[in-house]
This record gives C-alpha cells, structure tokens and sequence, in this order.
C-alpha cells in the first residue's frame, strides 16, 4: 500500500523566483544541496539528489504549479513511480511552497530516515518555537518527534509541528 505526505515551507521570493528556481538544474541544486539535473519542458526529465531521485515533468503553470512523477534509486523495477505536486502561492512574506507527495511505497521512507540522520540541510536554518532544539542537535526523542512535526508541516519545531506534536503524543501513548 502506498502513502503520501505534505510539506509546506514559505519562502521570500515571488512565485515566479521559485518556479524557475525548482525547474533549474543550477538553481535546485542550490535548493536542495544534492546535484540536480532539471528540465523545463513538459515531459522533460530530470534526476534530484545526486541521481538518487529521477522523474519526469507531467504538468507546468509557470509560477503557480509543477506535477512530477518521481522515485528514487530504491524503488524496485514493479514499484509505480510516485507524484509531487508543487503548488506555489503568492503570500505576504514570499511564496508559500506546499509539496504533495503521493504514491509512495510503504517501504521507502528515506525523507524520514534521512530527517532522523541529520541530513535535511535547510531544517538547520530554522529557529524553532521556545524551548525546543536547533536541528539536529536534540535527543533521539527530540529528533523524532520534530521530524514527525517537520512531516506535518513543513519546518522545524515550528507553531505548526508543535500543536500536531502535541495531539499526537498522548493518542500514542495510550496504544502503548
């Protein structure tokens, strides 16, 4: 059975900045810290991570959204690719970038595994609500919880994560 998840992250630029920024090869390596390789046309392809990941372009609203099929290099030969879709929505602070991504295999959680690692390089810029520490530098336990936080909301520790956080605890807890 696949899954999905949403992140969302709000950034000070203009939807069009961040349109050609995701679909340039210079400009999502920069993104992301992984080498990218992008393309700019409908069904055009592209690799992300170094090559870890791979896709094509299935939809283009320049400035408002992108649709790519995506996997990664662990996905075996009869898993279906999986679907991001990038919405970019004009805010007063920028642009509020919302990821969806479906379709994932159950057994591919390297966004997780890699959150848990510390190797999410752009959480280590964002200052987390009072009381709550930089990334990565928590316990096991913080480490967890503010990635399930981050998998909620899109950021560290943030008011977001922190209300979810908070929900969530005690409902697992009691299964326990």
């Amino acid at each position: 059975m696949a899954y999905r998840f949403r992140l969302t992250h709000v950034f000070p630029v203009s939807p069009k900045v961040l349109y050609d920024t995701w679909l340039s090869s210079q400009g999502h390596t920069a993104l992301t810290g992984g080498k990218a390789k992008m393309s700019a046309s409908l069904g055009g392809r592209y690799t992300a991570w170094d090559g870890y990941i791979s896709g094509r372009n299935l939809a283009l609203e320049p400035g408002r959204r992108i649709v790519q099929s995506w996997r990664t290099a662990e996905f075996a030969d009869a898993d279906k690719d999986s679907k991001i879709t990038v919405t970019l929505t004009p805010v007063k602070a920028g642009t509020r970038l919302t990821l969806a991504h479906s379709g994932v295999p159950d057994c591919h959680t390297s966004y997780q595994r890699a959150c848990m690692n510390g190797d999410i390089n752009y959480l280590s810029q964002r200052i987390p609500s009072p009381g709550y520490p930089q990334y990565p530098n928590g316990t096991t336990d913080e480490m967890l919880w503010g990635c399930i936080g981050d998998w909620f909301s899109g950021d560290w520790y943030d008011d977001g994560a922190v209300e979810y956080i908070a929900k969530v605890k005690p409902l697992l807890a009691g299964r326990v």
